[in-house]
């Protein structure tokens, strides 16, 4: 196949030896697996990922972002017309210098 280029996905029987291989490499090398698919030295964990899972909250930006504050989950549109729109409207007169409250009460300004 040309590089950059994906003809067909693997099937389920190399899909799963793909990933026993893989594993074994990432626990050779002193990685240990924390998740489905995640692998990590300890003390080199995702945060997010460990925040997420805890229900921590957290901010996340930027296309199909999602945060959780307040026990809330707050999603940004997934398709880049949509969240151009989200980001205009924030970005409009209803959102400029607006105050918003945080988990724990930070306060958080948006400036136009």
């Amino acid at each position: 196949a040309e590089a950059g280029t994906l003809k067909a996905l693997p099937d389920e029987a190399l899909a799963a030896e793909m990933y026993r291989e893989a594993s074994a490499v990432l626990r050779a090398h002193g990685l240990q697996r924390y998740e489905v698919s995640s692998f990590g030295r300890e003390g080199h964990r995702s945060q997010h990922n460990s925040a997420y899972w805890r229900n921590e909250p957290f901010f996340a930006f930027g296309l199909g972002a999602t945060s959780h504050l307040d026990g809330v989950r707050l999603a940004r549109p997934r398709r880049m017309d949509a969240y151009e729109a989200f980001v205009r409207r924030l970005e409009g007169a209803e959102g400029a210098g607006r105050q918003h409250r945080a988990a724990g009460g930070q306060r958080l300004t948006t400036r136009g």
